[in-house]
């Protein structure tokens, strides 16, 4: 989740700079969070398959990437269009670090759920 954090963090700033080598840095913050964030996707993926069909499981987690990338390259140049059309040309970085923050407080809330007591009563 560290590097979720990361990334997302590294996501609201990049809307706001006009400085080449601030970009580059927080493009890097961003790019350390993914190679934080990845090896952790995989180990989770590989853990919850089938040990015979691990390779099947692989694979269609990849189709996530290669459906989101299609839309997300599409949707990201709509957004940008639609950013300087209304005047907030960080529209983009804005909804993409509100994703990644979304997704780390469902992620938390899915991996650290306080175990529910159940009481019987006797009677």
């Amino acid at each position: 989740m560290t590097g979720l954090l990361l990334m997302s963090l590294a996501m609201l700033p990049i809307g706001f700079t006009h400085s080449l080598t601030l970009l580059f840095t927080l493009i890097s913050l961003f790019y350390l969070g993914t190679i934080t964030a990845e090896p952790a996707r995989e180990t989770l993926s590989a853990s919850l398959a089938d040990p015979h069909a691990r390779g099947s499981y692989m694979g269609f987690s990849r189709l996530g990437h290669a459906l989101g990338g299609a839309i997300g390259f599409i949707g990201g140049g709509w957004l940008y269009d639609i950013g300087h059309w209304w005047g907030v040309p960080a529209l983009p970085w804005h909804l993409l670090t509100i994703i990644g923050l979304l997704s780390l407080w469902a992620l938390h809330q899915q991996f650290h759920q306080q175990k529910k007591t159940i009481i019987y009563n006797d009677k």
